[in-house]
């Protein structure tokens, strides 16, 4: 997500939260406005790549043709810095791994936006979907 490399480009922030319903966006949003109060932010990890793969879906609810289901795998490996006042920074996280979400989309009438997203495996030290 780009707005979590830089939580006060605001401009990038509603672009996040633009695709999310309102239950998304006040996790989402509580988590950046954290980024921000605490001057960190992400950069890419150099060595492992940031991954998502569509799993299962996305599928049509029966009976509900404004709601769609997904499951997707994310590698995620993104480092996460604190900046100093002197100029220097900190990191705060460096651990990565592979996470399998469970998300439910809703159509707006103009975008599919995320509606909920619930965490259904987590495994540290892993850098791919195959595993």
């Amino acid at each position: 997500m780009v707005a979590a490399g830089d939580p006060t480009n605001q401009e990038a922030v509603d672009a996040a939260l633009a695709y999310t319903t309102d239950a998304a966006q006040n996790g989402i949003g509580v988590y950046l406005e954290d980024l921000a109060n605490k001057h960190q932010y992400g950069i890419p990890n150099s060595e492992i790549p940031n991954q998502l793969v569509i799993t299962d879906g996305p599928n049509e609810v029966d009976g509900y043709p404004d709601v769609a289901t997904m499951t997707y795998c994310e590698i995620d490996a993104a480092i996460i810095l604190e900046n100093k006042p002197d100029g220097t920074y900190t990191v705060i996280n460096d651990d990565y791994g592979r996470r399998y979400w469970d998300a439910i989309f809703w159509w707006n009438g103009e975008v599919w936006q995320l509606a909920s997203l619930e965490l259904t495996d987590e495994a540290l030290g892993v850098t791919s979907c195959d595993d």
